[in-house]
């Protein structure tokens, strides 16, 4: 136990254990050591109410430093998600002690008790922590002797390469990469769009985002938006897809964990890789389990072609069998599975379309 003291003699009593308090506030403030990231707005409303009740205080009654006050030096907001702020040593004394202690006031000096509390989590800790363990990895394959494609891919790779989420940080896929346009790189690529393939700025990108959903799942991080294609895709597992249309179709995911995230994305050797890496706090696993509950079967629409000879025969469009699913979170901890359902998918069928002569 330390001991603090002040000699204002000529002060009103009230006023001395304000300043105390303030001072203390001010000085010595409990804070663990953090990822540095821009003030909470209910922080800086506990601040100011703290300042604002020592400036109102007319008696010991109504002077208080309101609940949830954490007041630190001034810094410079930061969102890197790596910059560690060291923590401070705590202040705390018993203000009825205090009261009694200071009376009326009238003795030149006072010895207020106070007690110290260090930070439960130090700059050192928290620095081993960082970004220590790979919560979840993800790989889907890609055939790159589509360049088009693969150029498409490996700009979005590059935009979401890097990208940190403090705790609490939500993360959008189109906010992230941006607008598929040439100006920014982007070429003309196979995608769906309303029930039809077609060529468009971007296409390759679902990709990447598909692959991150299938990481985050696995993460288990908390989903905000995710769409499926309106047709199966080949690179993922039924109901671990998630499409993405610039101002239209987004995929959002929120840090639900307890320490900054970090994104891995690569495209190479015919793969595209998400990993994301933080701090575990147990021993918690996720494997994912997809169930069809219907199966659509794609029919043969047959159509003649006066062009072609008879008994010739073209196959016009292909046929994708469609399904309706439910995929679910199997989670692991503590020697205890549960299942959660991460989302409800369907997927349309394409019926086949054959040219015959006549």
């Amino acid at each position: 136990m330390s001991e603090t003291k002040t000699t204002r003699k000529q002060l009103p009593a009230y006023l001395i254990l304000a300043l105390i308090a303030l001072a203390a506030a001010l000085l010595l403030a409990v804070t663990n050591a953090i990822t540095a990231g821009p003030i909470k707005a209910h922080e800086e409303a506990a601040q100011n109410a703290a300042f604002q009740s020592v400036m109102e205080a007319d008696s010991f009654s109504t002077m208080s430093i309101p609940d949830g006050c954490n007041v630190t030096s001034l810094v410079e907001a930061k969102k890197d998600g790596k910059t560690i702020i060291a923590g401070k040593a705590g202040v705390s004394f018993d203000t009825d002690k205090a009261r009694e202690i200071i009376g009326d006031g009238s003795q030149e000096t006072y010895t207020i008790p106070v007690t110290i509390t260090q930070p439960s989590i130090t700059a050192e800790t928290l620095k081993a922590k960082l970004f220590h363990d790979t919560l979840a990895r993800t790989a889907t394959n890609l055939d790159e002797g589509n360049a088009p494609r693969t150029n498409n891919i490996r700009l979005a790779a590059k935009a979401i390469n890097g990208t940190i989420l403090n705790p609490g940080d939500e993360f959008s896929y189109n906010g992230t990469v941006g607008e598929r346009t040439a100006a920014r790189g982007y070429q003309e690529a196979h995608a769906y769009s309303g029930g039809k393939i077609i060529d468009e700025f971007g296409g390759g990108v679902c990709q990447p985002s598909s692959t991150l959903y299938m990481a985050v799942l696995r993460a288990d991080l908390k989903v905000i938006e995710r769409h499926n294609h309106s047709f199966t895709v080949s690179y993922t597992p039924l109901g671990e897809d998630a499409t993405v249309d610039y101002g239209n179709l987004d995929f959002r995911f929120v840090n639900n964990t307890a320490y900054p995230v970090k994104i891995l994305a690569e495209q190479t050797d015919g793969q595209m890789i998400m990993t994301i890496v933080g701090t575990k706090t147990s021993d918690k696993t996720v494997t994912t389990r997809t169930e069809v509950l219907e199966t659509y079967k794609p029919e043969t629409v047959t159509k003649t072609d006066s062009s072609m000879e008879a008994g010739d025969s073209r196959v016009e469009t292909s046929g994708i069998t469609g399904y309706s699913t439910k995929t679910y979170k199997q989670i692991t901890e503590n020697g205890k599975t549960t299942e959660v359902l991460a989302n409800s998918s369907t997927y349309s069928k394409r019926d086949e379309v054959v040219y015959v002569g006549e």
